[in-house]
């Protein structure tokens, strides 16, 4: 379960209070090693926001993917041009 954004500032403002990482974790129902980690990203940058992740995103859907796998499945010797041209009509 990932944590909203006001619930990792609640819990930031627990853990300033003197709370302990378990009990906290308790709380909002995650380990304590999470709170522990949000804990000293929030010291190192003072944000409680997610990392950058690298790489480009993505350009089709999980949905899109599964179809082009199938495509893909079906029609062994087909080229990509001739799948994404499939895929776009």
């Amino acid at each position: 379960m990932r944590l909203s954004r006001a619930e990792r500032l609640r819990a930031i403002g627990h853990i300033e209070t003197g709370r302990r990482y378990q009990d906290v974790g308790v709380e909002f129902g995650v380990n304590k090693s999470t709170i522990s980690s949000l804990h000293r990203r929030y010291t190192e940058t003072e944000s409680v926001d997610d990392r950058p992740h690298p790489g480009q995103p993505r350009v089709t859907t999980e949905r899109q993917d599964s179809a082009i796998r199938l495509s893909q499945l079906r029609n062994r010797f087909l080229n990509a041009t001739v799948t994404a041209r499939t895929q776009q009509d």
